[in-house]
């Protein structure tokens, strides 16, 4: 049975051992790192977690039959489900193992654990494995939190924005596109900022009968602040298919949250939009 390790917060040791490792708030698993005789491989991520402002990690040690069921490969790149043992052969086959790192989708029962060992808090690599450089070029939800300073610039170094298209252009590329992922793009260009202009223009939607559509333009009939937005979208708290009438009742509280319930009372009886005035 190989011997694994878990990165923890050194407060965290005590009940770790009496509760076993259970898997993070935001995390699918329990992430860990087979131990080898490349110390620096089996504990790299050491400096990349301590960025998250912990102060002092612990190496918590623990064995699991190499038949079991996990998740392994590089941060970046699709991951593997296989046998541990299977994994951790790959992993002491490559060349390169930073960044490489391994996932099992349950709790480590204490009787798992074999030990807890204070490790050196220099060890591992910072950012992405070499590179000394001080931009996160990873920019997932784990690597650059919504709250964390420049947040957004350095995803938007990373994925640079699509630029905005002038509404003209964005108008007369759905008079003509097909595809939905396409359509749902242009309509979520449209739906980034307010609009004074009559959402009337955009009525050959309705036209047209594409469902899919049509959703998109009652989500997007929120941003505009011409009376017309609002006429359009109580018409479409008729409509047949239920979604577009929920969408459409979602878009006028948005858009009038002060009147919505009023304006909605005369569907009431629509049991779809009735829950959300309720």
């Amino acid at each position: 049975m190989p011997t694994l390790v878990h990165l923890a917060d050194a407060k965290e040791a005590k009940k770790i051992l009496k509760n076993g490792i259970k898997p993070g708030k935001y995390a699918p698993g329990v992430f860990f790192m087979p131990v080898s005789q490349d110390f620096f491989g089996s504990h790299q991520w050491l400096r990349e977690l301590k960025r998250r402002r912990v102060k002092t990690f612990v190496g918590i040690y623990f064995r699991l039959n190499s038949k079991e069921e996990v998740w392994y490969g590089h941060f970046n790149e699709k991951h593997t489900q296989g046998h541990l043992g299977e994994g951790i052969r790959d992993f002491l086959n490559r060349e390169d193992r930073l960044g490489y790192e391994f996932l099992i989708e349950r709790k480590i029962e204490p009787a798992e654990i074999t030990k807890v060992r204070h490790l050196p808090q220099g060890v591992g690599w910072r950012y992405v494995p070499h590179n000394h450089r001080k931009e996160n070029l990873c920019v997932c939800p784990m690597c650059v939190s919504s709250g964390e300073i420049n947040a957004r610039k350095k995803i938007n170094k990373v994925e640079p924005p699509e630029p905005r298209l002038p509404y003209p252009e964005l108008l007369a590329r759905l008079t003509t596109e097909t595809d939905e992922y396409e359509v749902g793009n242009l309509f979520s260009q449209i739906k980034s900022r307010r609009r004074r202009s009559d959402p009337e223009e955009l009525r050959f939607i309705i036209d047209r009968g594409e469902l899919s559509d049509i959703e998109w333009l009652a989500t997007a009939l929120s941003s505009f602040k011409h009376p017309n937005a609002l006429k359009m979208l109580l018409e479409l708290c008729r409509y047949d298919e239920g979604e577009v009438r929920e969408l459409s009742a979602e878009a006028i509280l948005e858009l009038k949250p002060g009147e919505a319930k009023d304006l909605l009372r005369e569907f009431a009886h629509d049991p779809v939009v009735a829950s959300l005035i309720s």
